[in-house]
């Protein structure tokens, strides 16, 4: 049986099995056996709970940030506004506005992490269509849609993307001049 355990349970369990092993009840070998986690991982932390000057941080090394829980909530909130607002910059041209609004310790790495983290994406886009979504054109498919209702749907015939160029006379206004 396979069994996944959560971060904060499966440190108990380390912790419980070096306590074990300290107090006499089984060695390492049958605490490893008992708990289910490996021989080296009873001894770590059989040193670990005998030596209080061993590994004496939390897990995952040090954390090199200078702000508190909200403060870095806020530089976070500010990074997705800048985000909302200019989507087709980098993230280093991110962590360079973030220093003009006074969030100095703001990095390239730390707005990619962040980015990664919502999981967005840092690729750089960019917008072919910039007039797609204008009032006019969005009344023009409305108009399009309730028109297109009343008509027999096999006489329609749709074009994606077609232009269309004369190859006849012209007026000054591109008419085609009809014979």
């Amino acid at each position: 049986m396979l069994l996944i355990l959560l971060p904060n349970f499966l440190y108990v369990v380390q912790r419980r099995a070096a306590e074990a092993v300290s107090r006499g009840d089984l060695t390492v070998t049958e605490a490893a056996v008992a708990f289910g986690i490996g021989k080296k991982v009873v001894t770590y932390w059989l040193k670990k709970a005998t030596n209080p000057s061993f590994h004496p941080c939390s897990w995952g090394g040090p954390r090199n940030w200078k702000y508190t829980p909200l403060q870095h909530s806020l530089a976070e909130s500010v990074l997705f506004e800048l985000i909302e607002q200019k989507p087709q910059e980098t993230a280093k041209e991110y962590a360079t506005w973030m220093k003009k609004y006074g969030i100095l310790d703001a990095t390239e790495s730390w707005v990619t992490r962040c980015i990664a983290r919502w999981h967005f994406s840092i690729k750089k886009t960019y917008h072919v269509q910039k007039l797609k979504f204008t009032e006019e054109n969005m009344l023009r498919y409305v108009d399009h849609i309730f028109g297109a209702v009343q008509l027999d749907p096999t006489k329609l015939k749709y074009l994606d993307e077609s232009r269309f160029e004369t190859r006849g006379p012209t007026t000054e206004t591109n008419e085609v001049l009809t014979k």
